[in-house]
């Protein structure tokens, strides 16, 4: 279901792990307290994972289209858009979004979406954004007739992981340290790579799921190629039977800055989800 359906629940982008503005007042900053993909400052970030850590960027204003494909099965998709008058204060009314064709309404709780987006299921929401995916995508806003930006990139095709599977009855797929190796759909057209998110909270097979064991995130970044065997150093604090999660990324970001003096950021998504246990 569409995070929005419960406009209680925060938007989460990456499901775990990275935590945006929709329950709170501005955009996560970039400090050594916050994550970023696993890091602890945003030059670090930026180094290791390009156009990925510009996710972070504080702006005023921000659209996304975040499509995410669950353990080689369900979909979760985002359309949202969000206006602050400053970086301190409350989200308001900026005037109206368009992602290519797609006109983002305001809501009453603060933010923009689709018109009927409660009523939508995820499926329906897919086939909506998924033309724009492989394609150059203009983005703009409009407030009391003035285009306050406007602009396109190229959004990379939807990624496709090819080669990992979910066995019926158990989401966690087995996994060698070792011996990771991943297939994908590769977009020649995309210069951003790809990222694979890596987080573990701390739970064993065989143990109690209220007994944590510790903590690990990681992003790494990879040529968009269609295959990568990923490095055995990036599971170098997940021991043996941790149960753990990757969220392989593909997408672009831009940020923006507008005739009105603020910053906006747009970003386009697409992400598989899988489940692991870690073997050795």
């Amino acid at each position: 279901m569409p995070l929005f359906k419960n406009t209680t629940k925060c938007l989460s982008i990456l499901i775990v792990g990275i935590i945006f503005s929709s329950c709170a007042n501005k955009d996560t900053k970039t400090t050594p307290e916050v994550s970023i993909f696993g890091f602890r400052d945003y030059e670090s970030a930026k180094g290791a994972l390009g156009k990925y850590a510009e996710i972070f960027q504080v702006s005023e204003g921000s659209m996304q289209i975040d499509v995410t494909k669950i353990d080689n099965s369900a979909f979760d998709v985002d359309i949202y858009a969000r206006f602050m008058d400053n970086s301190l204060s409350q989200r308001s009314f900026g005037g109206d979004y368009f992602l290519g064709d797609i006109k983002l309404a305001y809501q009453p709780a603060g933010f923009y979406t689709i018109v009927g987006y409660e009523s939508l299921s995820d499926l329906q929401l897919l086939d909506m954004v998924d033309p724009y995916f492989g394609q150059n995508m203009s983005f703009k806003l409009v407030r009391s007739g003035q285009t306050i930006f406007e602009d396109e990139f190229y959004v990379p095709q939807r990624l496709k992981i090819e080669n990992l599977k979910v066995s019926s009855g158990n989401v966690f797929i087995p996994i060698d340290r070792n011996n990771f190796s991943v297939k994908w759909n590769a977009d020649p057209r995309n210069e951003n790579g790809l990222v694979a998110y890596i987080v573990w909270t701390g739970n064993k097979a065989n143990e109690s799921p209220n007994d944590h064991f510790g903590f690990k995130e990681i992003g790494v970044r990879f040529t968009d190629n269609g295959s990568v065997t990923i490095p055995s150093s990036s599971f170098l604090d997940i021991p043996k039977n941790a149960l753990f999660s990757v969220f392989f990324i593909r997408g672009n970001i831009a940020t923006t800055s507008a005739k009105d003096g603020r910053r906006y950021k747009v970003y386009v998504l697409s992400q598989d989800k899988y489940s692991f246990q870690m073997i050795n």
